[in-house]
């Protein structure tokens, strides 16, 4: 897992990257970082031009959760490839969700990134008006 688009094009499209590797037909190719839709669109479309199994699986959950193992994946890709992923994937996850084809698994999670935003800054202002709210000395 890596930060951003620019770590996972250089560690899939570097000279040393992956996709310049020689894998052998039907090798996975699973990324799990949270990146762009756009971007992991073209990196499916990539691995799979060169005959790989390429999944999508953005992970939830805190450092903590990934220490013990328990993530959560949020999969995009054929529901065969995550057949076979899938011993790989439960070494480090506790649950895996399917949601479809290549890129739903991003979409999804970039949804609960936003959902999560969108939290935290109503809790910011939700505060705010309280902290108003005390300091006035009808109460408003």
């Amino acid at each position: 897992m890596v930060a951003d688009d620019p770590a996972s094009r250089a560690v899939w499209y570097g000279p040393d990257g992956v996709l310049a590797a020689q894998l052998a037909p039907d090798s996975l190719a699973i990324e799990c970082s949270t990146l762009s839709y756009q971007w992991v669109l073209e990196l499916g479309a990539k691995a799979i031009a060169q005959g790989l199994r390429y999944l999508d699986a953005p992970v939830t959950g805190l450092p903590d959760t990934a220490a013990a193992g328990e993530l959560t994946l949020l999969v995009g890709g054929d529901p065969e490839h995550l057949s076979a992923a899938r011993p790989l994937l439960t070494a480090f996850s506790k649950r895996i969700i399917h949601f479809g084809q290549v890129g739903t698994g991003t979409a999804y999670k970039l949804l609960v990134n936003m959902l999560g935003a969108v939290q935290i800054a109503s809790a910011a202002e939700t505060m705010a008006v309280a902290e108003r709210v005390a300091s006035t000395p009808n109460g408003c």
